[in-house]
């Protein structure tokens, strides 16, 4: 019998949290949240965050995780449809963050 690694536990729990995501908010849901280091508001989609913390991610208490990613999506939304040009900042900025961590 042979043994899974935890990276390989923590891929297949980055895949089904994707999966379910993608079921709940649909393929192209954005989601907001604050980076603490400066406060600054991130958007990006929750495949390209797995891309940069999905073992973190992956780690997180499933009732906290489902928590925080409908407070995120729903903060995207608020914001996309209330502050157009902030929403636009804010992907800016997520594709900074994804392009200096790959």
């Amino acid at each position: 019998m042979t043994s899974e690694s935890s990276f390989e536990r923590g891929d297949a729990r980055q895949n089904a949290i994707l999966i379910e995501a993608e079921a709940r908010y649909g393929i192209a849901a954005l989601f907001l949240y604050v980076r603490p280091s400066d406060r600054k508001i991130v958007v990006m989609g929750l495949q390209d965050a797995m891309t940069i913390c999905g073992p973190h991610i992956a780690a997180e208490d499933p009732s906290t995780l489902w928590r925080l990613l409908d407070k995120w999506h729903a903060m995207a939304q608020t914001v996309e449809r209330d502050h157009g040009e902030r929403f636009e900042a804010a992907k800016k900025l997520g594709k900074q963050v994804l392009d200096a961590s790959t």
